[in-house]
């Protein structure tokens, strides 16, 4: 599975999110243990426009739409991603305005949901 952090210099809560939610002990625990995880800043135009590039390559354009049309103010965002049967899904976005333990309570359930997927294929 794939954890995918996109980040934003701009936005006010970039340096909120990764001190107190994605360096959390829980969650970056879980992250390590369960997915490998790609970090992308798209401070910079030419930068995120090779994210939406790949996104909509990897992922689709309804994807890269949403990651086009963000406002910097609703940026870092993580995007869990798997595949299954055959195709490659965004299952979850989890956003920089939500808390530590929202996004502990997510992760957690996303991955409970993929292991229940994966037993009944």
């Amino acid at each position: 599975m794939l954890a995918i952090y996109l980040h934003h210099d701009s936005s006010v809560l970039s340096n909120v999110f990764c001190t107190q939610a994605l360096c959390a002990e829980s969650v970056s625990a879980f992250l390590d243990e369960n997915f490998v995880t790609f970090g992308w800043d798209v401070t910079h135009h030419a930068n995120k426009q090779r994210c939406i590039q790949m996104m909509t390559e990897h992922f689709g354009s309804i994807a890269a739409a949403t990651v086009r049309n963000l406002d910097i103010e609703r940026f870092p965002l993580l995007a869990l991603v798997y595949k299954l049967r055959g195709t490659i899904e965004i299952f979850q976005v989890r956003r920089g305005t939500e808390g530590r333990e929202q996004h502990v309570f997510h992760v957690g359930f996303f991955f409970l949901v993929l292991l229940r997927l994966s037993m009944a294929t």
